[in-house]
């Protein structure tokens, strides 16, 4: 994890905590932390919380964050330099075999054929490394159809 002091700002404070209700699927919090003016796009703990919500297969919070504003193919820092810079919410979900929560980036408008900066991997390609066949088998359904696959 990246260096972390805490702070009183009130946007850091919002970011984070949006971030945090992303992770745990709670539209909810999501929407008034949002009303607030959390940023849908803060990079808080190397993972926007669209990639958080898809890293850990949050379907609701997936759906809600895109219905919001959040970018189905916003770029993170998720995990550090080593592991997923510029890698993107479908990347996430990807690895994690979360089946459930790569349809709703698809539906959502996701990319399947986009590529992380790092080791230019597609979403398919990260499942395949993470030994999650259900979910490689669902990308790679898509990749050849593109965007259009929706």
């Amino acid at each position: 994890f990246p260096a972390w002091r805490p702070s009183d700002d009130p946007r850091e404070v919002l970011d984070e905590a949006v971030a945090w209700a992303a992770r745990c699927d709670r539209t909810e919090a999501i929407d008034a932390l949002a009303t607030r003016g959390a940023r849908l796009d803060a990079d808080v703990y190397r993972g926007t919380p669209l990639c958080w919500a898809a890293a850990c297969g949050r379907v609701d919070a997936i759906r809600r964050l895109v219905a919001l504003g959040a970018a189905p193919d916003g770029r993170t820092s998720f995990g550090g330099p080593d592991h997923g810079e510029g890698a993107v919410p479908l990347h996430l979900a990807a690895q994690g075999g979360h089946v459930h929560a790569i349809d709703a980036l698809l539906d959502a408008g996701a990319d399947p054929t986009i590529r992380d900066a790092l080791h230019g991997g597609t979403p398919a390609d990260w499942a395949a490394f993470g030994h999650r066949p259900a979910a490689e088998a669902r990308l790679r359904e898509h990749e050849g159809r593109g965007r259009s696959a929706r």
